[in-house]
């Protein structure tokens, strides 16, 4: 494997897209949670504003539809740092993970809570803990970085992975269409339950995990070139279209207390299903700005919530002209992606190579056979 000094050579328009996906993907968040809380919060707004926000808001949940595309990169993206060959994959995708993830989402945690307590908002201690951790969801605890709980089912993604792999059934497409199907059934199995008992049931994990999986399916037709992966990639698109539309009506015909409606789930699974393979295929946008924003997108995805509410508590508000609360929703993003750029370099990038020098450090040993592919691993 190419050190961290000297990468070994790779296909740059892939990377592009890809990364524009990631960028878009995290403006797209940030719009979403700004608007919806403008709306929420009866903030003055222009003459033709209210409509705008409310089509990537009430009509498409933008927010979400981001979130199903992050979803479906990952798919496509990590599972291959474990079967991309060399000494240690599970070494390498734990350091890996571990150093790629956590270090930045404690960061932004403690951000978090200092904006909470300059508001007057103390967290419990065991709250606190627990979001250390990245899954507090699953014990029962809220999430303090409200955008956390993705992060969550990306950790199930990863235990699912390493599984897989260890069984050596990671990279078949049969087991990658299958686990498509698999979660798709739960999901409308959980969504009659939902529906019948009227509990709010997980329907978006078993969903989030079978866009994950097609992610896995729609790389080996798109980059693999692999007829298999062709058939059954459109075998599951196919599955999509005729079963989200039971499980959005049974699940989300209830509100929870969340403004769900099941048409607009719908229409925002469609929606980003339909642009992920559009711009992986047919709309490749290979544009470097793009790009850029898709290398520091995880910063950009984990700030923009306390980096909002500080720009709150020292006034800054819409602006009092035609257009202002999307100039201030523009102005906030921009300041995000600044600081989201320092910190990009200053701790994301020396925390994943101190990832990748301790797992080179440490003894080669035997791990689950590995399946040389290409690297598109961040």
């Amino acid at each position: 494997m190419a050190n961290a000094e000297n990468p070994a050579p790779r296909p740059k328009p892939r990377l592009d897209y890809l990364d524009a996906l990631r960028g878009l993907a995290a403006l797209a968040v940030g719009y979403f949670h700004m608007a919806m809380a403008i709306r929420e919060q009866g903030l003055p707004l222009s003459p033709g504003e209210a409509p705008v926000m409310d089509l990537f808001t009430l009509g498409l949940d933008l927010g979400k539809a981001a979130v199903v595309l992050f979803f479906t990169i990952s798919g496509f993206i990590v599972p291959i740092s474990l079967s991309r060959g060399g000494h240690a994959p599970v070494r390498r995708f734990l350091f890996s993970r571990f150093f790629r993830l956590y270090p930045l989402y404690w960061l932004a945690l403690a951000l978090c809570l200092l904006v909470a307590v300059m508001q007057g908002h103390d967290w419990p201690l065991r709250t606190i803990l627990a979001n250390l951790t990245m899954v507090q969801g699953f014990m029962g605890f809220p999430d303090i970085n409200g955008v956390a709980w993705t992060l969550q089912i990306e950790m199930v993604f990863y235990v699912l992975c390493l599984g897989l792999f260890l069984g050596g059934r990671l990279d078949p497409v049969q087991s990658q269409f299958l686990a498509v199907m698999a979660f798709l059934a739960a999901g409308l199995a959980l969504a009659v339950l939902r529906y019948a008992l009227v509990i709010k049931l997980p329907v978006a994990l078993p969903l989030a995990l079978s866009v994950m999986f097609f992610g896995c399916l729609w790389r080996g037709y798109v980059i693999e070139d692999r007829p298999d992966a062709r058939r059954a990639s459109f075998q599951a698109l196919l599955a999509f279209a005729v079963l989200l539309p039971p499980i959005c009506l049974l699940a989300y015909n209830h509100d929870f207390g969340y403004n769900e409606t099941w048409w607009r789930y719908l229409v925002t699974y469609y929606a980003s299903l339909a642009f992920f393979t559009l711009c992986t295929t047919v709309l490749r946008m290979n544009l470097r700005p793009l790009a850029w924003l898709g290398a520091v997108s995880y910063s950009i995805y984990l700030l923009q919530s306390p980096i909002w509410g500080l720009s709150s508590m020292i006034g800054l508000a819409p602006f009092p002209i035609p257009y202002g609360a999307h100039l201030y929703i523009a102005v906030v993003m921009g300041i995000t992606v600044g600081i989201s750029a320092l910190t990009y370099h200053w701790v994301e990038k020396p925390m994943i190579a101190l990832g990748r020098r301790l797992a080179d450090s440490m003894p080669r040993r035997r791990d689950a056979p590995a399946v040389a592919m290409a690297d598109n691993t961040m």
